[in-house]
C-alpha cells in the first residue's frame, strides 16, 4: 500500500506589533522575536499602532503604555470600540 501523500500546510507564523517609540528597544525587541520565528512589525505612535492592528491583525501587541500620542489604557479602549 502506497502511503497518502499530505497536504503541504503553511507553519502557523505568531505576528507580533511592536508599538515603541525607543527605536533602541524596537531593535532589541525586533531581534530578539525574529531569532525565534515571530514576524514583526514596529511603528512608533498610538494613532499608526491602532491602523496597523486594524490592517495587519497581529496576534499579540507589545505597547509602550506612556505613549505620548495616545497611552496604553486609551490604546486599549480605541481597540474594544471598534470591535
Amino acid at each position: 500500500m502506497q502511503p497518502v501523500a499530505q497536504p503541504m500546510m503553511q507553519p502557523f507564523t505568531t505576528r507580533i506589533l511592536i508599538a515603541e517609540s525607543s527605536q533602541f528597544l524596537v531593535e532589541k525587541l525586533r531581534n530578539s522575536l525574529r531569532e525565534h520565528g515571530f514576524q514583526v512589525q514596529a511603528v512608533e505612535s498610538g494613532a499608526a499602532a491602532l491602523e496597523a492592528t486594524r490592517e495587519w491583525k497581529p496576534h499579540f501587541v507589545l505597547y509602550d503604555m506612556v505613549m505620548q500620542d495616545l497611552s496604553g489604557p486609551n490604546f486599549l479602549k480605541n481597540l474594544q470600540t471598534e470591535d
